[in-house]
This record gives C-alpha cells, structure tokens and sequence, in this order.
C-alpha cells in the first residue's frame, strides 16, 4: 500500500498541488479513518472503553523537525480518580505484568492501526480525487 501513496502523493507533485492545505486534508483523512476504527476496535474489546469513543481526539497538524507534516490521534482527559485516560488505553492495549497487577492486553489500538493501515490508500485516493476536481485538473 506504501507503493500506492506514494504514487498518489507524487501525482499531486507533479501537478503542484503537494502543498500544506493537501497534506492537511490527506493527514485529516487519514486520521479521521483511524478514529474510526479504533471506535470500531473499542466497542468489541472485552474491557468497558466507553470512554474511547468521546475522548478521542486527533491534534492540529504540525512539523517534525525534518519540516514533514503530521497528525496524531489520541485519548484526552482524565478519569475522576485524576488518572490520564490515554495512560489507561495503553495498559488495557498491552496489558500489564502480573507483579504489578496483571491486566491481559486486548490489543484493540494495535488492531485498529493495523486495519486502517490496510485501507488507507483507498482514503488517500478518494480525498486526492476531490483536491484534483475543487482545483479543475480532472
């Protein structure tokens, strides 16, 4: 599937429209779709992760210090013990030591990324088609 982004991304190169509001959208996209999968993975897991659902959040886009755009998806908040709900998704994720209270990992996150991996070059293509339509190249 990298193959195939990397096809998408290069079509918008050479038709100079690889700029900062495209790889926004695209980002946006992307993120979007892992939220939505992650939604997805949260409600089948057998631990109670209601609170995926509502505080799930995906940040600005930004630059790494290679100048590279970027979107993150997270967990926001905290539970009412003041406990961080991100910390919590990550234990009930990949579980945790029997010496420090053994939670067996449900994998639901890891899931997520890895559907969403697979079908993200179908997100990139269809959001790539409607910048080349809004900019008149199609």
């Amino acid at each position: 599937f990298e193959s195939d982004i990397n096809d998408l991304i290069e079509a918008l190169r050479k038709a100079d429209l690889f700029d900062e509001e495209s790889q926004s959208r695209l980002l946006q996209a992307g993120a979007d779709h892992l939220m939505k999968h992650v939604k997805a993975e949260a409600s089948k897991s057998k631990y109670n992760l209601r609170f995926v659902s509502s505080k799930l959040k995906k940040n600005k886009l930004k630059r790494d210090k290679n100048g590279e755009y970027y979107v993150t998806v997270t967990i926001k908040g905290k539970n009412d013990r003041g406990e961080r709900l991100a910390t919590i998704a990550f234990v009930l994720n990949y579980g945790r030591q029997k010496k420090y209270g053994g939670i067996e990992g449900n994998y639901f996150w890891t899931e997520a990324v890895k559907q969403a991996s697979d079908s993200v070059a179908q997100v990139y293509e269809r959001e790539t088609e409607k910048i080349f339509k809004e900019r008149g190249l199609t």
